[in-house]
C-alpha cells in the first residue's frame, strides 16, 4: 500500500493522526482500522489544477474484529482507499516525524492477516 501510494507522488502524513504511541498494538488490543494518511498533489498524476491542488488519501488496514456485516463487509487484512478529492479549502493533516509508516512487528502480523489456522 504503502509503495504504491509513494510511487503515484503521495506523501505519508501520519497513522491514525498519532493518536496512539503504537497504533499497531492499540488496535489488535481493541480491533479496528489502523489509517494511514497521505497527501497527492493532482498535478503528479495528470489532472492539471492550478488553485485546488492537494487531495487527502486515506487507507486503512482491517484488524482483528467482526467487520464482515454492514453495508461494505471488510475482514481482518483487508486495505481499502478512500480518495478526498482537492477542495479549496486547506488541509490541516499533521505530519509525523517519519517519513514512512511504522512497520508491523512479526508478533502482531497474526492480528492483521487474513491468513487463518
Amino acid at each position: 500500500m504503502h509503495a504504491l501510494l509513494r510511487a503515484l507522488g503521495a506523501q505519508y502524513r501520519n497513522t491514525n493522526d498519532m493518536r496512539y504511541p503504537d497504533t499497531y498494538v492499540e488496535i489488535a488490543k481493541s480491533g479496528g482500522f489502523v489509517g494511514f494518511n497521505y497527501i497527492l498533489d493532482v498535478n503528479r498524476i495528470g489532472i492539471f489544477s492550478p488553485i485546488k491542488r492537494e487531495a487527502w488519501i486515506a487507507a486503512e488496514l482491517t484488524g482483528p474484529g467482526d467487520f464482515y456485516r454492514g453495508p461494505v463487509p471488510s475482514v481482518v487484512g483487508d486495505i481499502r482507499f478512500v480518495v478526498n478529492h482537492p477542495t479549496l479549502e486547506p488541509r490541516s493533516i499533521d505530519r509525523a516525524p517519519e517519513q514512512c509508516p511504522p512497520v508491523l512487528s512479526k508478533s502482531l502480523s497474526e492480528s492483521f492477516s487474513r491468513i487463518t489456522k
